[in-house]
This record gives structure tokens, C-alpha cells and sequence, in this order.
């Protein structure tokens, strides 16, 4: 905010400045303030000969308001004449991806997402989402093999191609990816739970309780402020009704 202010005081003295304006309204943008991000653009427009890339700059802000439809409106006069335009590509693609159109969104994030110079997780993230709309699980999690790729330390990124992988069957390539999880992190407990629940998963119930097994005895080892808090406590439940899960599952397969 104090930006912002900084930015008023600014066109106090030069409110004839289109670029302060757009500056302003981008900040206005980031705090979620997107009546007033709009006017500034409006302002910035009147103040200007060249207002070819304000189309962008609007629908970036409507886009972020979840205004979708408008904010195509805006972004469809900017591709016409930038085809190219990365960043253009990717509001598009969020447009048809609120407004529902998971197959047009997941074409714009195809094309936008290789012509941005530093693609962030998100981006591969809500790609991965629209093409799970769409049933197509091993493009999801492909997908985002490519940004795990460039940077494995992307958690959130390795956590949606588990669930991903798990969705399409694919319960080896879970394993691995759940693995690096174990490996990396100290404290175990957790992701060999999550790594239970894919073996149980495949119906390998063996390993699957054997692993629910070793999440409790790693849990009796906390120490005791540890294993009172309510995550430690909901940990062991969801291990311990893992293994009950399996039980079942084997007199089940075993009478049948």
C-alpha cells in the first residue's frame, strides 16, 4: 500500500503522466482492487494516442476479478494482432478455463506456456487441472513432469502428479514420485502414509500394512508434545484405518 500512496502523491504533481497511471493500476491489481486498477487504466487511455496494449493490461485485471467473459472480450483484439504473446495466451486460457471451456484453455496453456521466458509452477498446475477435466490424466501428469523437470523441488507440483498418477493407474510412477518425498523431508511419517495409501491402492496389501505399520511406529517415537498435537493425532487415525481398510479388503478377496 505504501506503493500505492507513494504513486498518488506522484500524480498530484503529474496527472498528466499515462504511465504513472498504468503503474498505479497495476498495484491496484495486485491488492485485489480491481475497480480502481480499471479506472486508472481508463484515465491512462484517455491520456494516450497509443492505446494498442491497454487491451491487455484490462484484461489482465478482469481476469483476476474472475470477470472472464469480459476479460476475452479485451484479450481477443490483442491476439489478433500479437498471436504470440505469451503472457496474452495464458490470460486466455484462464478465461476459458473459468468459463468452462477445458479443451480451448488447455490449447492456449499448450502454446502460452513455452513462449513465457520463466513459466511458474502455477501455470503447469492449472494446465494439469483442465486436461483432468477432460479425463486426460497421463497429459496431466506428463505435463507436469516438464516443469519437475526444470525444478524437482517444486512440491506442490510432485503432489498433484501423485494424485494425478494414481488417477490414470499409473501406481509405480506414484511410488517413485512419493519416494523423493521420504527421502527428502526429516520428518518421515507423512508421505510413508501417503505412500501406503498407494500401495493399498495397487493391492499390494502387504507392503500397504507393513508401511501403515512402520507410520505408527514412527509416531510412538515422537516425542510427547509431538504426538498430542491434533495433525500427529489425525496422522496415526488415518494409518491405523488404513490398515483396518486393508484387513477388510482381504476377508473380502478371501470369501469371494
Amino acid at each position: 500500500m505504501e506503493q500505492i500512496t507513494s504513486l498518488t502523491q506522484q500524480l498530484s504533481e503529474h496527472d498528466d503522466s499515462p504511465a504513472l497511471f498504468l503503474k498505479r493500476a497495476d498495484l491496484f491489481r495486485r491488492h485485489a482492487q480491481f475497480d480502481a486498477a480499471l479506472a486508472d487504466i481508463a484515465t491512462a487511455e484517455r491520456l494516450q494516442t497509443n492505446t494498442a496494449g491497454l487491451n491487455l493490461d484490462r484484461a489482465r485485471v478482469l481476469c483476476d476479478a474472475r470477470r472472464a467473459a469480459e476479460s476475452y472480450e479485451e484479450i481477443q483484439p490483442f491476439l489478433q494482432t500479437n498471436p504470440n504473446h505469451g503472457e496474452a495466451l495464458i490470460i486466455r486460457a484462464r478465461c476459458h478455463a473459468l468459463l468452462g471451456h477445458a479443451e480451448a484453455s488447455v490449447v492456449d496453456y499448450n502454446n502460452g506456456i513455452p513462449r513465457c521466458l520463466a513459466p511458474g509452477p502455477d501455470l503447469f498446475l492449472e494446465r494439469a487441472r483442465q486436461q483432468a477435466l477432460l479425463g486426460k490424466f497421463d497429459d496431466a501428469a506428463h505435463g507436469l513432469d516438464e516443469a519437475i523437470t526444470n525444478s524437482p523441488t517444486f512440491s506442490a507440483l510432485q503432489l498433484a502428479a501423485v494424485d494425478y498418477d494414481r488417477k490414470r493407474g499409473a501406481f509405480d510412477s506414484a511410488l517413485k514420485r512419493v519416494a523423493v518425498f521420504v527421502n527428502q523431508y526429516p520428518v518421515k511419517e507423512p508421505w510413508l502414509t501417503l505412500r501406503a495409501e498407494v500401495l493399498e491402492q495397487a493391492g499390494r496389501a502387504k507392503e500397504a500394512t507393513e508401511t501403515f505399520q512402520q507410520v505408527i511406529a514412527g509416531i510412538e517415537k515422537y516425542p510427547a508434545i509431538r504426538r498430542g498435537l491434533d495433525l500427529t493425532r489425525q496422522l496415526e487415525q488415518r494409518a491405523r484405518e488404513g490398515i483396518a481398510r486393508v484387513q477388510i479388503n482381504a476377508r473380502t478377496v478371501s470369501k469371494s
